[in-house]
């Protein structure tokens, strides 16, 4: 048997970093006046999404593929899309304190194009 670190579902067709990216977006847009939201929570909200969408719906909202990390399950890619968007300028990144730790707040700085999410993907992300 695999390592349940190698477990996941792929979904390439989905095309998963792009929707990925938006989906970033759209989640750092809805949480902009949350003052627990950090990247821990957009990667816990993606999970969330994912999973609720494929146990309601059979297939997942951004088609990513996860792993495991000690705080939770995270897209395979979610640091590198994110330092991508922060060199493309679609969100800044602004570190502060928060419970005696660093909470790093991303910002959108566009807003997201759901135009390849069906209403019930946004439905389950909302």
């Amino acid at each position: 048997m695999k390592d349940s670190q190698e477990l996941t579902y792929e979904f390439p067709e989905m095309f998963p970093k792009e929707r990925l990216k938006e989906l970033i977006l759209h989640i750092a847009e809805k949480l902009k006046d949350d003052p627990n939201f950090g990247r821990t929570k957009l990667a816990k909200v993606i999970f969330f999404s994912d999973f609720n969408s494929y146990k309601m719906h059979g297939r997942p909202v951004s088609g990513s593929k996860y792993i495991r990390l000690p705080r939770g399950p995270v897209p395979n890619d979610y640091n590198s899309i994110m330092i991508e968007m922060e060199n493309n300028g679609l969100v800044e990144t602004i570190s502060s304190d928060f419970h005696n730790y660093v909470q790093k707040r991303p910002v959108a700085l566009r807003k997201a194009d759901l135009s390849s999410f069906s209403a019930e993907e946004i439905k389950v992300v909302n």
